[in-house]
């Protein structure tokens, strides 16, 4: 859905890693064989739990 943004949201909001998302999400979905569970582990318990705040002050930009 990253990919979906317009470039405009996306240079508004440069704190978010969309690359870093989509790039996630395409390795989960299509190159499955070079996941790293420590990789995954660290986004599931570090990155995301940042990404409601950062996604709420771009909402209230």
């Amino acid at each position: 859905m990253v990919k979906l943004l317009s470039d405009d949201i996306k240079k508004k909001n440069q704190s978010i890693p969309w690359r870093s998302i989509s790039g996630l999400r395409d390795v989960t979905a299509h190159g499955y064989q070079t996941l790293q569970m420590e990789d995954i582990w660290m986004t599931a318990t570090e990155d995301i739990p940042k990404l409601p705040k950062q996604i709420n002050e771009m909402l209230i930009i």
